[in-house]
C-alpha cells in the first residue's frame, strides 16, 4: 500500500539531483554565452546579418537552451521538491500531533497531482526549446540565405561546406545582375576570404588583418596587398551602408571582376591548403 513516506527519499534524490545538474549546466550556458559574444566581437558582420533572427539563433540558440533548461531544474528544485517534502511532514505531523484533523491520503495524492502537473508544465519549455533549436538547424537553417549562413559558421569556427562555398560567387554575379550591388560586394568578399583561408589552411573566423600578412608573406607576387585592401574598402561599405556612402554599380563591377581575377590566379598559382 502506498504511504506518503514512501516519497521522502526519491524526493530527497531528485533535489540532489536537480541542483546538481543545475550547478553543471548554469556555468556552462554562461561560459558559452560569453564565448559566443566574444567571437562574435572579433568578426566584421555585416549589419544586416547582426541583426537576422536566424544569425542570432544560430549562434546563441544552445546557450539559450542550456539557460532554459537550467533555470527549469531550478524552479523544480526550488519549488517543486520543497512542497513535496513539506506536505509529506504536513501529513504525519497531522496525524501523529494533531488527532482531530486528520489529512485524507487521497487529498494528499490530489495534491501531489497538481504539483506533478505544474512541474510538467514548467518542463514542457525544455522539450519546446529542443524542438525549436533542432528544426531550426536541421530545416530554417538552410532557409537562410547563404552569406547568413557563412557567417553563422564563421562565429561557431565551422567551415562552410562546399556546396555553399561554391555558390557564394555565382550567387555575387546573380546579385550583380539584379542591382542589388551592396550584396553582390559582400558575396564576392566572402568567396574570396573563404577561399584564401582554403589555401593558406587557415581557420574560418581568422580576421582580415591576418589574411592580408598572410597573403603579402607568401603570394606577394601574385595578388597585390593594394587590391585586397581595395576590396575591403568596398566591402566595409557595403556592410555598414550609412546615407553618406553607398555601394555604387561601378563598385560592385569592379569587385566581382577583381574577386574573379585573384580566385584564377589562386587556381594557378597555390596548391589547396597552402603546401
Amino acid at each position: 500500500m502506498f504511504e506518503p513516506k514512501d516519497l521522502l527519499a526519491p524526493t530527497v534524490t531528485l533535489l540532489a539531483v536537480l541542483f546538481a545538474v543545475f550547478a553543471f549546466l548554469f556555468p556552462r550556458a554562461i561560459e558559452l554565452y560569453r564565448t559566443r559574444m566574444a567571437k562574435l566581437s572579433e568578426i566584421d558582420i555585416p549589419d544586416h546579418v547582426r541583426k537576422n533572427c536566424g544569425f542570432r539563433v544560430g549562434i546563441l540558440g544552445d546557450s539559450f537552451l542550456l539557460f532554459v533548461i537550467s533555470f527549469a531544474l531550478l524552479i523544480a528544485a526550488l519549488i517543486y521538491c520543497p512542497i513535496t517534502l513539506s506536505r509529506v511532514a504536513d501529513y504525519y505531523l497531522g496525524t501523529q500531533y494533531v488527532g482531530f484533523e486528520r489529512i485524507d491520503i487521497y487529498s494528499f495524492l490530489r495534491d501531489f497531482k497538481q504539483m506533478t502537473i505544474f512541474l510538467t508544465v514548467v518542463f514542457s519549455f525544455v522539450p519546446g526549446a529542443v524542438l525549436c533549436l533542432l528544426v531550426e538547424d536541421m530545416f530554417f537553417s538552410k532557409r537562410l540565405p547563404t552569406l547568413v549562413r557563412f557567417y553563422i559558421k564563421n562565429v561557431l569556427e565551422r567551415r562552410p561546406s562546399k556546396e555553399e562555398a561554391d555558390s557564394l560567387l555565382p550567387e555575387a554575379r546573380r546579385l550583380y545582375e539584379s542591382k542589388a550591388f551592396g550584396e553582390s560586394v559582400l558575396y564576392s568578399m566572402a568567396s574570396l576570404e573563404l577561399a584564401l583561408k582554403n589555401k593558406f589552411g587557415l581557420p574560418v573566423n581568422v580576421g582580415f588583418g591576418r589574411l592580408l600578412g598572410s597573403v603579402i608573406e607568401r603570394l606577394g607576387d601574385v595578388i597585390s596587398a593594394e587590391e585586397l585592401i581595395k576590396i575591403r574598402r568596398v566591402r566595409n561599405i557595403a556592410a555598414h551602408p550609412s546615407p553618406e556612402s553607398r555601394v555604387t554599380r561601378q563598385d560592385a563591377e569592379q569587385v566581382l571582376h577583381l574577386v574573379e581575377d585573384i580566385l584564377q590566379r589562386l587556381e594557378m598559382n597555390l596548391p589547396e591548403g597552402g603546401n
